[in-house]
């Protein structure tokens, strides 16, 4: 059984490094919008699918994060990738398409890291974008999908699926406290 807590957890980390790792500039916007936990995400010869694993001795999550390879998408990249040419090649995509999902993930780990100090994490994979549709073959107790818009005009979707052991009960809270920046005032003369 994993708790309420644990779900909400888990889904801020994700929400949180999503946002904050998957814009290049401080005025990008990044809207994340939760999708049915049974749909089927349409899978196209032209998307990138790109895997990693999250596991400590109580749980792992398989984040799985379905990019579409099209001139947003590809313009995006090359933002994030601050490339100095206007279109990335094939490996060069891919290797920004693995390290957006690192970045993410690994915000993730660190942020579950306060509660499991043995946790680890895979490096990226890629797999055939199909893939994605066939999340339910890890018997996942809990699954999360959303679809992610940068600018409006680059998406990606995101799933993760929480695996727990047989007979494990899942229960922490992760501290969704964030300070509010405090904005350096101007020196005053009197």
């Amino acid at each position: 059984m994993i708790s309420q807590s644990a779900k909400t957890g888990i889904e801020w980390l994700f929400e949180k490094a999503v946002r904050a790792n998957s814009v290049s500039a401080d005025e990008d916007t990044c809207v994340l919008t939760k999708l049915p936990a049974d749909k089927v995400v349409p899978s196209t010869t032209n998307q990138q699918l790109v895997v990693l694993t999250i596991s400590t001795y109580l749980f792992r999550i398989v984040a799985l994060f379905q990019f579409n390879d099209d001139a947003p998408t590809n313009e995006h990249m090359v933002r994030m990738t601050r490339s100095q040419t206007p279109d990335l090649d094939e490996q060069a995509l891919s290797d920004a398409y693995a390290e957006l999902v690192n970045m993410v993930c690994g915000a993730v780990n660190r942020g579950l890291g306060v509660p499991f100090p043995h946790i680890g994490m895979s490096t990226p994979y890629m797999l055939e974008s199909s893939c994605a549709n066939y999340a339910s073959a890890l018997e996942p107790e809990y699954v999360q999908r959303y679809e992610v818009a940068i600018n409006d005009s680059m998406r990606f979707n995101l799933t993760y699926c929480l695996c727990t052991g047989a007979d494990t009960s899942l229960d922490f809270r992760i501290d969704t406290y964030e300070a509010e920046e405090e904005s350096a005032g101007e020196l005053e003369l009197f």
